[in-house]
């Protein structure tokens, strides 16, 4: 071989080497945008908590019977504003998750994220009873 040849493969060998180098650059630079977007879905999940204010347990009041049913109402809430504020707040979380469960099936990269919520959320008797209402409207 002369020398040449080995110039030649020389230059192969670290233009191979820099692919390479790209290629985990690359790799290295996705799961850092999956972790970025990861960390800014659970904060925008965490700031769903708004203030639920009296002006909107009152106009929710009004509307009660297109927000709860009737009669669970009248078992758990009636009478404890503070459980009616609960369910409000549960309510928004429950639409944002409906929303994320969504783009789960568009993107999957959110799979694991949104269902560790919803098993976290299941726990409160006011998210499982905005589901209920949810599933039978």
């Amino acid at each position: 071989m002369t020398t040449s040849d080995w110039i030649q493969i020389a230059i192969f060998i670290i233009l191979l080497m820099s692919l390479i180098a790209i290629i985990v650059q690359l790799r290295s630079a996705i799961k850092m945008l999956h972790f970025t977007a990861i960390i800014s879905r659970r904060e925008s999940f965490m700031n769903i908590t708004t203030a639920v204010t009296d002006e909107l347990v009152d106009t929710t009041m009004l509307h009660i019977s297109d927000n709860i049913d009737i009669d669970i109402f009248k078992k758990r809430y009636k009478g404890h504003p503070d459980r009616i504020k609960s369910y409000i707040l549960m309510k928004q979380k429950y639409l944002y998750l409906l929303w994320a469960y969504r783009m789960d099936k568009i993107g999957k990269i959110f799979k694991y994220t949104t269902k560790s919520w919803i098993f976290e959320l299941c726990r409160y008797q006011e998210f499982r009873d905005v589901h209920t209402i949810a599933c039978t409207t």
